[in-house]
């Protein structure tokens, strides 16, 4: 019994001794490296760095949370002084850096040593950047990607960092990676700029449906964003669903008033969808920007022998037909379509001179 406790007595003896071996290392490692901190000298980070490597020889000391605190604070301030491409994970300062930063894990000293374990990360950040723009400068995207989501790691998922981290996948091919970080930055943004990016990343992908869905949810975030509402105007244009472009177009026009592509692009949408009356506001409204306008001249003559046609031979909505059906004509002579409009007006006045007159100007222009 007595030498059982004799044995136990000494290997506790012992293992303290070794602790307190440790202590003035650290010790010596700490005053090295504040005084690095001072002179910038690399031959006081050097002696930092003998000091705390002695100190980390055991397997107990290697565990020990103020050892591995001021190995990652030495190693990491290494790792910015010998910038440069990361080398053997066993000798790297990075590498040790990060592995005896991932050891600072008791909950009971982090807050003590806070400030320190901020400036680790941050001179890991620093490195991982610097070894970012060698790889940059080679094109070598893959390492730089892996580069940027360490940055990203130890920063706390800055946006900037994970832009570059999604502009770098998708240079790289790594489409859904790309789409993935767009669309968390487009949630937590204030900005509609990912969303923009997302539907261009669709839209180049071929993924006609995905990049519309994206618009129209960014639109119901940023209500009056010039590019969404256009984006999506365009696209159900372009899909000839006049409904839902007369239904956005109002809004659009709320910020653009008087320009004139959009006035014409209201007025055809509620002529096609049969409101009439709203049509010829619009395209009024063109004229009064651009009396010589062709298309507005051309859509409101058209507009009125439609009407005659579907809702009562008024006599009146053929007159004004004419008067900017004539008036297209003198703007462009050349347009068969105006000739055209022209030949049924006069087949419904009954004017056989002018018809025939409108018919051989079309075949000759035909013929040419």
């Amino acid at each position: 019994m007595i030498r059982f406790l004799t044995s136990v007595s000494f290997l506790f003896i012992f293992a303290f001794a070794a602790d307190v071996n440790a202590q003035p290392l650290v010790k010596d490692a700490r005053n090295a490296f504040a005084k690095f901190n001072r002179s910038h000298d690399k031959k006081d980070l050097e002696l930092a760095k003998k000091s705390i490597d002695d100190a980390f020889k055991t397997s107990k000391d290697s565990s020990s949370f103020k050892v591995n605190l001021n190995r990652a604070l030495i190693y990491s301030a290494l790792a910015v002084a010998d910038s440069g491409v990361i080398n053997d994970p066993k000798t790297d300062a990075t590498h040790k850096a990060l592995f005896s930063l991932q050891k600072l894990n008791n909950p009971k000293m982090i807050p003590d040593f806070q400030e320190d374990i901020d400036f680790i990360k941050s001179q890991l950040s620093k490195a991982y950047l610097n070894d970012i723009n060698s790889h940059l400068a080679s094109n070598n995207y893959e390492e730089a990607v892996t580069a940027f989501e360490m940055v990203d790691s130890l920063s706390g998922n800055k946006k900037s960092i994970n832009h570059n981290i999604a502009l770098l996948n998708y240079r790289i091919g790594n489409t859904e990676t790309a789409v993935s970080y767009f669309k968390n930055l487009a949630e937590n943004s204030s900005q509609p700029q990912y969303y923009l990016l997302l539907i261009n990343i669709y839209e180049s992908a071929g993924r006609e449906t995905a990049a519309i869905n994206t618009a129209e949810n960014a639109l119901t975030k940023f209500p009056e964003n010039k590019d969404l509402l256009f984006y999506v105007i365009n696209f159900y244009n372009a899909q000839r669903d006049y409904k839902k472009v007369s239904e956005l177009i109002p809004r659009a026009l709320k910020l653009e008033e008087f320009d004139i592509d959009l006035n014409y692009l209201a007025g055809f949408s509620f002529e096609n969808i049969g409101q009439y009356q709203r049509a010829e506001e619009y395209y009024e409204k063109v004229l009064n920007s651009d009396p010589n306008n062709y298309d507005a001249n051309y859509a409101l003559g058209l507009l009125y022998l439609r009407i005659y046609a579907l809702e009562g031979k008024k006599e009146n909505l053929l007159h004004k037909s004419k008067q900017y059906l004539q008036f297209a004509l003198e703007i462009d002579p050349n347009q068969i379509k105006t000739l055209q409009s022209l030949a049924l007006l006069y087949s419904y006045n009954g004017d056989e001179n002018q018809l025939r007159k409108i018919n051989t100007k079309i075949n000759q222009l035909k013929l040419n």
